[in-house]
């Protein structure tokens, strides 16, 4: 009769954004108290000052979007809008702390149920709870595939990468300069674990494996054979950034008032090579190609070379492209309008 009480309130009194979560913890901590014998005025005790704190974060909340509000309207165009909202995101992200929380809590639920999982791993600060919860959405979506073994790696990405997402794709891609979705992508920082999932290599040609792909974010890895290059092309109206994850590569790149003929999109047959300056870049570098602006990538070096790429705009698609039905990492899937990534934890 409580909870029925504290929902009815709650629909006045929690904001929309926090209320269906918060529910749902204060059904659980009541059943809970029920299962340990606790009597219903220690239970409305408790459930109470819980709802108490609920309308507190509520408030806070709301006041915080007026700020926001407020500071939005005083800004005279677009691009001010979409720098203070990127400025504002790229502070969201996995700290060393919470990814070692998710690590245990991934090593703990090979074993155990979400709930002893959290009792053993114990943590204490408020901040790990959302990691926490959204590991366990992937774990249990996963699951339900039929993915019984648990990789922590494969978490820890997914909830990298949907981080990226949640913060990239509030925008239309021409809506973001190139530099900011470069500092965007230099945040982002995988294992060498779960990026040799994606490296092939070959003798005749590159090989190019997707991570996963959006609406208008894409992400893949290309391993390069010593002496192997792509030749001089454009993407068009889409933003890159490439981060090198191991070897060095050797990159040109030219701006379309300086192109000295016509190159054109990556997927035609008449590529041409340039053989102008170029820049090397080496391990945990990134470079970053501006719209319509031209490239070319080679691994002039004796050793092997792996690049990380981001693709905001258009999903490559020229003669180089791989599938990865068969060991792809990440399925994409929106359920009520919540995006999460779904990893194959096998």
């Amino acid at each position: 009769m409580l909870v029925y009480f504290l929902e009815t309130a709650a629909k006045l009194l929690i904001s929309s954004e926090i209320r269906d979560e918060a529910l749902g913890d204060l059904w659980e901590k009541n059943a809970r108290l029920e299962e340990k014998g606790a009597s219903r005025a220690k239970r409305l005790l408790s459930l109470s000052w819980n709802f108490i704190l609920l309308v507190k974060a509520s408030i806070s909340i709301f006041l915080e979007d007026q700020f926001q509000d407020n500071e939005m309207r005083t800004l005279d165009d677009e691009d001010s809008v979409v720098k203070v909202l990127l400025e504002r995101f790229s502070s969201i992200g996995l700290s060393s702390q919470e990814m070692e929380a998710v690590k245990i809590y991934c090593r703990l639920r090979q074993t155990y149920t979400p709930e002893v999982s959290r009792k053993l791993l114990a943590f204490h600060s408020e901040l790990l709870k959302p990691w926490i919860k959204r590991a366990e959405k992937i774990i249990h979506g996963s699951q339900l595939k039929g993915n019984k073994a648990i990789n922590h790696e494969a978490v820890i990405s997914s909830l990298i990468f949907s981080n990226l997402i949640r913060k990239i794709e509030i925008f239309q891609p021409s809506q973001v300069k190139a530099h900011q979705f470069s500092k965007l992508v230099e945040e982002v920082e995988m294992s060498d674990d779960f990026l040799n999932k994606y490296v092939e290599f070959s003798s005749s040609e590159y090989i190019r494996k997707l991570v996963f792909r959006t609406w208008s974010l894409v992400v893949y890895v290309i391993s390069w054979s010593p002496g192997q290059e792509s030749l001089m092309h454009h993407h068009g109206t889409a933003l890159d950034a490439i981060k090198v994850v191991r070897g060095t590569m050797t990159h040109w790149q030219l701006p379309p008032d300086e192109w000295p003929d016509d190159f054109p999109f990556e997927k035609s047959d008449d590529l041409l090579r340039y053989d102008g300056p170029y820049q090397t870049f080496s391990a945990g570098e990134v470079a970053l190609i501006d719209r319509r602006h031209a490239h070319q990538i080679a691994n002039l070096s004796d050793e092997p070379l792996v690049t990380l790429h981001f693709r905001f705009g258009q999903v490559p698609d020229d003669s180089h492209w791989r599938s990865t039905a068969d060991t792809e990492i990440f399925v994409w899937n929106q359920v009520e309008g919540c995006f999460d990534l779904q990893p194959q934890l096998t």
